[in-house]
């Protein structure tokens, strides 16, 4: 089986292999390179796998940097590198280690090992192994010395790797503190560990000791000092810091240091007020003063979610109580000293749209809080604290600039105030979307501060202490290229580091790479564009991003990536210069199927406003024969057709290899509307689309259908009433009435749907900016339920009854609505865990039922059993009620 597996992949005489259909076998075995893969510190060897879509199979590649394959072992995992690129570990079945010596190609192997880890320290190779029985032992590979401790139970690195602590079960049982240079280690004897930790440079570890005092339970935090071997207890269960109120977590006690290793940190929680139940009812009351809705209060009780962190400062001695959901500008971990706290953050979110946002710089070393005020909470984002800690910055969409507080001064300064850039994204805006380009990266020291704008990237001064500079010269907008930094290794840059940038054309489709020194950007080669996909910045309402990443080599400039298209599947390739690629994997099992080929369309609205579209189209295909077209849709997609498309059932939109295998073409368009005219937008993007592509002699415009999921579900419930020229649909899991929409609860947590219509939260594409009762026209004509009438389309529509991100109610209003009205419609009502996305067999049910239903209409087949029979018929048919 594993020949005939992988054999597909290294054919090159596939075109000559007769096109075969893609079946359910075929979706089971199809080969595809992961993104695990690397390469060597020296740039002369890349490792890659590639495993079966649907089977618990894989297969490791290990190559020279021509692609030829050195050697491959099946079943194999968890590759890494040597530091000295002379050697690669691997695991194997039965937790069998394997390090293959690749310039002797010799291999060898060791059996049971359940952890590996190989180590650059110093220039000597450290190799940790932990055996299936919990022996570990530590070897120093360039010395030839070793380190070997028994019952291991659990182990930890601190982050610059020269320290791992050991959790021993033996006669004697503690921590082993392991010195990794040295290969010597302290021990700190205690009985019960339950969580432990050590700080980045290993100069301190904690832990959390459980011990039995009178027959009660005695939770005790202690911080060890490496050095001086000195234990301390810093928090007991019966603190007064904890009082009545707090409780240190016996599991998930997250024992963690910030980055500095100067703060630790230990999850407590609140001791939960469960609401008491009468014996004859149980009662909850809602109160318009109420922080959050009852029914989230009540899942947050049960699930005790109350985010609360201590905090001892080890150069100070102090103790800080923290609610963690409070911590506004990311991770706590992430701190030096200072905290941004929102105490309004967990407020209801209309309050703090529209109230003024007020802010709390909290100072660790002090306890001491400092105000801050910024402006409008609708207007700022982005609210951040410099990487040393010396400036609070933030961006005022209002004002179209980036502001900097300086802790120090306590001065505030418009940074961006000089720049002629637009920091906005001026076209989410017109769909109520408020967002800026972000941060690209920050300067050493914070000696400076690089930011995006829609195409290039500019260096600024967080103290004004220099002009700002468009360090990009232009370069991007003139090439109508989104500029963007993907590898910077280090936190922060200097000068005259280099960068790793892509480029990608968001019209044209096409981009590429370089590597740059930051302060020689100027010299940008706009040439050798290519239709491959590139790891880019995406705006809001786009999609595209493709999967893979791009690596460097750690001594030389030679780069590995994961390239795709729409015509040619996900394959590792070598670069030295970033123009000429070197395919290292050869896997292409689509050369054996009749897959299908894009073209790209580009035309304007209505409005005038450019969009665009794609359209998918088999390779076989006849231009004397009519073909029938779906319509896909959902915002901004047309970006996807640098994007391989991987045959599978349709577990929410329709899958394009599948549906154009079986003789329909796809069609894709950008959809573009403005704030509360989604309904309009929508339409008339639909409507331009089919307009630019009904000229092809082989498109049947006569049989034309519409498909959408969830914000596309609604689209195609609107789609259907107001235009009669589709001859089926499909709506997964839309909306029907945006007002009772607006309304309803979000099942898996309690909370409200509100904000989605409001401000387009959670991803939601409405973004109307008003209430159903200060605007209710806008609610209504963008409400399909109002406008049932006039639907002449017939509808399948599916939905699961368990939806956490549409309420299911809202697919009752339609069907119920359309079968009153003498409507043809059908419901697929899904039950189980299927949230919003099907799996397994319910999306294999779901396909071929949606396949069915476009042979239909679209095709004229014979119409299915379960289309043809009521519900009480396929029940007494068959229990499962027309499951396939």
């Amino acid at each position: 089986m594993k020949k005939i597996i992988f054999c597909i992949i290294f054919l090159t005489s596939l075109n000559a292999i007769a096109q075969k259909i893609i079946d359910d076998d075929a979706m089971i075995h199809w080969p595809v390179v992961n993104s695990e893969y690397g390469i060597s510190g020296n740039g002369k060897y890349v490792y890659y796998t590639v495993s079966e879509m649907k089977y618990d199979s894989s297969c490791l590649f290990i190559c020279n940097n021509n692609g030829k394959v050195i050697r491959k072992f099946y079943h194999a995992g968890n590759p890494t590198f040597s530091p000295h690129s002379d050697y690669i570990y691997f695991q194997g079945r039965e937790n069998k280690l394997y390090s293959l010596d690749i310039v002797r190609n010799v291999l060898d192997s060791t059996e049971c090992i359940k952890e590996y880890k190989s180590i650059d320290l110093g220039g000597d190779e450290i190799v940790v192994l932990k055996s299936c029985d919990n022996i570990l032992s530590v070897k120093n590979v360039t010395e030839r010395s070793k380190l070997t401790l028994s019952k291991c139970t659990r182990t930890i690195f601190c982050s610059n790797e020269s320290y791992m602590i050991a959790q021993l079960n033996d006669k004697q049982k503690g921590l082993a503190i392991i010195d990794l240079g040295k290969l010597t280690y302290k021990l700190v004897i205690t009985d019960t560990v339950l969580d432990f930790n050590i700080n980045k440079n290993g100069t301190y570890c904690a832990y959390l000791s459980e011990s039995v005092i009178d027959g009660n339970s005695q939770l005790a935090m202690h911080l060890y000092d490496v050095k001086k071997g000195l234990d301390t207890i810093v928090l007991k269960s019966d603190s007064k810091l904890l009082g009545k109120k707090y409780v240190i977590k016996r599991s998930g006690s997250n024992i963690e240091f910030n980055s500095e290793g100067n703060l630790l940190f230990l999850s407590i929680t609140s001791i939960p007020l469960v609401p008491k139940a009468s014996d004859d009812f149980k009662l909850d009351i809602w109160n318009y003063r109420d922080k959050i809705l009852t029914p989230e209060l009540n899942r947050n009780l049960r699930a005790n979610n109350e985010f609360l962190v201590y905090c001892y400062n080890i150069r100070y001695q102090k103790n800080i109580v923290l609610n963690d959901s409070l911590v506004l500008a990311g991770n706590h971990l992430a701190c030096r000293r200072y905290l941004l706290i929102d105490e309004k953050r967990n407020s209801p979110w209309f309050d703090e749209y529209e109230d003024s946002i007020k802010l709390k710089l909290l100072d660790l070393n002090t306890n001491i809080a400092i105000p801050l005020r910024l402006g409008l909470k609708r207007s700022i984002q982005d609210v951040t604290i410099s990487p040393t800690e010396g400036f609070v910055l933030w961006f005022d969409f209002d004002a179209n600039a980036w502001f900097s507080y300086n802790i120090k001064s306590r001065i505030v300064k418009n940074i961006t105030e000089s720049c002629s850039a637009e920091f906005r994204q001026l076209h989410a805006r017109k769909r109520g979307r408020l967002g800026n380009w972000g941060i690209a990266a920050w300067g050493h020291e914070d000696e400076f501060l690089l930011l995006y704008d829609e195409f290039d990237i500019w260096k600024v001064s967080l103290d004004k202490s220099f002009s700002p500079q468009e360090i990009s010269w232009g370069w991007g907008k003139k090439s109508g290229l989104t500029l963007n930094i993907l590898s910077i290794q280090q936190k922060s840059l200097k000068h005259n580091d280099y960068l790793l940038i892509s480029g990608y054309n968001h019209k044209t489709k096409k981009g590429r790479y370089w590597f740059k020194r930051l302060d020689m950007m100027l010299d940008i080669d706009t040439s050798h564009l290519e239709n491959y996909s590139v790891a880019t910045r995406w705006p809001l309402g786009i999609f595209g991003q493709p999967e893979g990443k791009i690596i460097k080599a750690k001594e030389k400039n030679v780069f590995v990536v994961l390239r795709e298209n729409s015509t040619s599947s996900k394959n590792i390739s070598l670069t030295k210069n970033l123009i000429n690629y070197q395919p290292i994997s050869n896997c292409h099992p689509e050369n054996e199927y009749n897959w299908y080929r894009t073209q790209l369309f580009t035309y304007k609205l209505a409005s005038g406003v450019e969009a665009q579209g794609v359209l998918y189209i088999p390779n076989s295909l006849n231009e004397e024969k009519k073909y029938p077209i779906i319509l896909n849709y959902y915002e901004i997609k047309s970006d996807e057709i640098n994007k391989f498309q991987l045959p599978d059932y349709s577990r929410h939109n329709i899958n394009i290899p599948l549906f154009v295998q079986e003789g329909f073409l796809v069609f894709i368009p950008d959809i573009i509307s403005e704030q509360g005219e989604n309904g309009k937008g929508t339409y008339n993007s639909v409507m331009a689309g089919i307009e630019a592509i009904k000229h092809l002699p082989y498109l049947d415009t006569t049989r034309m259908a519409i498909q959408g999921h969830s914000y596309g579900g609604w689209q195609t419930n609107y789609l259907i009433t107001h235009t009669q020229v589709f001859k089926a649909a499909v709506a997964a899991a839309g909306v029907a009435d945006l007002v009772s929409s607006y309304g309803q609860l979000i099942y898996n947590n309690g909370g409200t749907r509100q904000s989605h219509y409001e401000l387009s939260s959670q991803g939601s594409a409405y973004g109307f900016g008003v209430t159903p009762w200060t605007n209710p026209e806008l609610y209504i004509k963008n409400s399909p339920i109002f406008n049932i009438g006039r639907i002449t389309t017939p509808l399948l529509m599916m939905h699961n009854s368990d939806d956490s991100q549409v309420p299911f109610e809202q697919a009752i209003e339609m069907f119920t609505a359309m079968r009153r009205a003498g409507k043809r419609v059908w419901l697929l009502q899904y039950e189980g865990n299927y949230n919003h996305i099907l799996s397994g067999k319910a999306a294999i049910d779901y396909h071929n039922k949606m396949l069915s239903f476009f042979k239909l209409y679209l095709n004229g087949d014979k119409m299915p059993e379960w289309m043809s029979k009521t519900n009480a018929e396929l029940i007494a048919i068959s229990p499962n009620c027309g499951l396939e």
